[in-house]
């Protein structure tokens, strides 16, 4: 698979003095990836978190191989950031309640998406004209949608909405990454976009599926978005990364069946050639009439297949190189406020 274009946008908003937000996009031994930050604190340096989150991200899969699964590395790069924005205010930078968000996304030369995220930043799928959230924000917000105390629609400009229950650093009691162990396999056609919160905060997704439905350049769409989140009022710093994989076509349906059929015809070949040659020596090795009368039939001892050890594929949620799972905490204490 080719290398992805891609296009971002980023915009301070109208009420803002600081724009916190931070994107970047490498490559890594595992593909390409690609990251959004939104800084959190104001005057208690979001900014600087948000830069710190991405450089240790960038830093940590540039060092990935692939011994361990790229969710893995997702979680290590992740957990790595939230140490060094923890620790940066002993070194002089930043400020001890400064936090941020952050989604990544990795589209493997196998053509498969991986992601992972700590936050309200999303990641969406554009797929045949609908938009899908691949994540779910970790904040007061989301967890009031799910719960069923408001509607979807009232999330939308919310007074709480700066309200979250999880970030990279910040004076969060808990930390926890939702990374999928599984990865999305790419169709052609597939769109990506990761944004902040002054994108999906105030833009409806019908509003966003609109703009990525035309057959703009990646660039204007990303402008589109932005001047769209703007026309809502802009009262957040906004930051767009759209990127277009180009994927393989997979094999036709019609081809499939007939694929099947030759590999049926070459095992029924395999089976016969084999029984015939088993008939051949068990002939040539039975002894002449002439010779033995009442011939005894041998006993050919059938050796059983010995026990071969099934490696265990689960998943468990740990901090060892090959676990992938994270379970979502229960939410039912509210939370501190990070703004």
């Amino acid at each position: 698979m080719s290398k992805p274009t891609w296009a971002a946008e980023t915009h301070i908003g109208h009420h803002r003095q600081l724009n916190e937000d931070r994107y970047t996009a490498f490559e890594c031994p595992l593909g390409q990836v690609f990251v959004v930050c939104d800084g959190m604190g104001g005057h208690e340096a979001g900014e600087v978190a948000a830069t710190i989150a991405t450089q240790t991200i960038q830093e940590i899969l540039s060092q990935a191989t692939p011994d361990y699964t790229p969710d893995y590395w997702l979680r290590r790069s992740l957990h790595a950031a939230h140490a060094a924005v923890q620790q940066a205010p002993q070194k002089g930078l930043g400020s001890p309640q400064m936090g941020t968000t952050a989604v990544i996304l990795l589209i493997s030369p196998q053509n498969e998406a991986w992601w992972a995220h700590i936050g309200d930043s999303r990641l969406y799928l554009y797929r045949r004209g609908k938009l899908h959230p691949l994540t779910r924000d970790h904040s007061l917000v989301a967890w009031y949608v799910e719960a069923g105390f408001i509607t979807p629609a009232a999330a939308y400009q919310h007074p709480q909405s700066n309200q979250l229950l999880l970030s990279i650093g910040g004076s969060k009691d808990i930390f926890l990454i939702e990374a999928p162990p599984i990865p999305l396999p790419i169709q052609p056609g597939d769109l990506f976009l990761l944004c902040s919160d002054g994108l999906s905060g105030y833009v409806p997704e019908t509003i966003i599926a609109q703009i990525l439905s035309t057959s703009q350049p990646l660039s204007e769409k990303a402008k589109a978005l932005v001047h769209a989140a703007l026309s809502q009022g802009g009262y957040d710093n906004i930051t767009v990364l759209l990127a277009s994989p180009t994927a393989r076509s997979s094999p036709s349906h019609k081809r499939l069946p007939y694929l099947a059929g030759i590999a049926l015809l070459a095992t029924g070949i395999a089976i016969l050639a084999g029984l015939g040659a088993f008939y051949l020596s068990e002939k040539s090795s039975s002894p002449s009439p002439e010779t033995t009368a009442d011939s005894t039939r041998t006993h050919f001892p059938t050796s059983s297949p010995s026990n071969s050890t099934i490696p265990d594929t689960t998943r468990k949620d740990t901090t060892s190189p090959r676990s992938s799972q994270n379970p979502q905490p229960t939410l039912s204490a509210p939370p501190k406020t990070s703004n």
